[in-house]
């Protein structure tokens, strides 16, 4: 949320008491909850990414996918790729996170298709 008050229930005791007389004090509690709406958000929209074909060996081409759309809209998205090796382990695929950038490019060899 705030990175100061962390969501959660919050008692506060207050004492009040007559002037001059200690003796006449009424105690009086406040509860309040502190929640986080992001906790889960009220709703996060999908992307949608181009569908890509991509020949070994080709140059390289490169697409990004746009923000996720989240509300409320301050919450905090993080993104998590998941990008499977080739047979051969290699990766044709980078990722820059922060544009949301995917570069297709490799060259290495034939040896994924042979």
């Amino acid at each position: 949320m705030n990175d100061q008050i962390p969501p959660a229930i919050y008692t506060f005791k207050y004492e009040e008491c007559v002037t001059g007389l200690a003796t006449k004090c009424v105690e009086t509690f406040l509860t309040v909850t502190v929640v986080d709406p992001c906790d889960p958000p009220v709703s996060l929209g999908t992307i949608s990414t181009p569908d890509k074909t991509y020949t070994l060996g080709d140059n390289a081409e490169s697409f990004a996918h746009d923000q996720f759309t989240i509300d409320p809209t301050y919450c905090p998205v993080d993104y998590v790729y998941s990008i499977p090796s080739l047979a051969n382990g290699n990766n044709p695929i980078t990722i820059v996170e922060n544009t949301r950038t995917f570069t297709i490019d490799y060259i290495a060899d034939d040896s994924p298709i042979s």
